[in-house]
C-alpha cells in the first residue's frame, strides 16, 4: 500500500514537473515576443520629437529652396511617410504666400477641369508631373517639380 502511494506520488510529481517546464518555456517565449513587439510598435516619429520644417514662401532663391527641400525630405523620413500622396499633401501645408497661391490655383484648375469632364480626381503626383514637363509656365514655384523626388 505504501509502495502504491509512493508510485502514485512519483507519477504526479513527474507530471507536475513536466507541466512546469512547459509553462516556463511558454512564459519565456511570451517575454521575448512582447519585448520585440514593444520596440517595433512605435514609429520613429513617436520616439523622438520631430521639429517641423520652415515654411516656403515662393522666393526665387536657390539656397532657400534647397534648404526647404532638404528639410521636407528629413521630415518625411522622421515621421515615416512613404506615400507620395501623403508627402504632397504634407508639403503643400508648408507653403505660404505666393507659393500657396500658386498651389491653390493649380488645384482649382485641376478640379474645375475634372468637374466639367466628369473624370476621377487625379492624384497629386500628376500635377507635379505636369509641372515638371512645363517648367516655363510655373513662374516662381519651380520647386514643385522636385517634390516628387522626396523620399
Amino acid at each position: 500500500m505504501i509502495n502504491t502511494l509512493s508510485d502514485e506520488t512519483n507519477d504526479a510529481l513527474s507530471t507536475l514537473q513536466y507541466e512546469i517546464r512547459e509553462l516556463k518555456t511558454q512564459v519565456n517565449l511570451l517575454v521575448i515576443t512582447v519585448g520585440n513587439a514593444s520596440g517595433r510598435s512605435r514609429d520613429r516619429g513617436e520616439m523622438a520629437k520631430v521639429s517641423k520644417p520652415k515654411r516656403y514662401e515662393g522666393v526665387r532663391n536657390a539656397k532657400e529652396l534647397e534648404n526647404f527641400l532638404f528639410d521636407m525630405e528629413q521630415y518625411f523620413r522622421a515621421v515615416c511617410t512613404e506615400s507620395e500622396e501623403d508627402k504632397m499633401a504634407m508639403a503643400s501645408m508648408y507653403l505660404t504666400r505666393d507659393a500657396k497661391l500658386w498651389w491653390c490655383s493649380k488645384f482649382i484648375n485641376a478640379f474645375s477641369v475634372i468637374c466639367i469632364a466628369n473624370v476621377e480626381t487625379p492624384p497629386p503626383h500628376t500635377i507635379v508631373k505636369e509641372a515638371k514637363e512645363k517648367p516655363a509656365r510655373m513662374g516662381s514655384i519651380r520647386f514643385l517639380s522636385t517634390l516628387q523626388a522626396l523620399h
